[in-house]
């Protein structure tokens, strides 16, 4: 999980000096090839901290759905907040 979100930052942030003229693309393959990378990235770090929290949900519930989904439900905020933060491209 820490390679994953160290390769999502560093590619986020060489799309970023990319974007603003301080690192020059040799050719317009390599920023979408940049971009998809960190996307790539990025996706597969959220969905696993996504997965974690059912986890880590069902494992303190002990086998009891209803207490499952009421500490799923006290984590509505974190998982939204995950939910609304993953990349969308045009």
């Amino acid at each position: 999980m820490k390679v994953l979100q160290f390769l999502s930052a560093f590619f986020d942030n060489w799309f970023y000096l990319g974007r603003i003229g301080t690192y020059k693309w040799s050719s317009d393959f390599e920023s979408t090839w940049v971009s998809r990378c960190g996307t790539g990235a990025t996706i597969i770090c959220y969905t696993m901290e996504l997965c974690k929290e059912y986890e880590d949900a069902k494992l303190k519930a002990g086998g009891d759905r209803a207490k499952m989904l009421d500490i799923l439900h006290s984590r509505r905020w974190f998982i939204l907040m995950k939910l609304l933060e993953y990349p969308v491209r045009n």
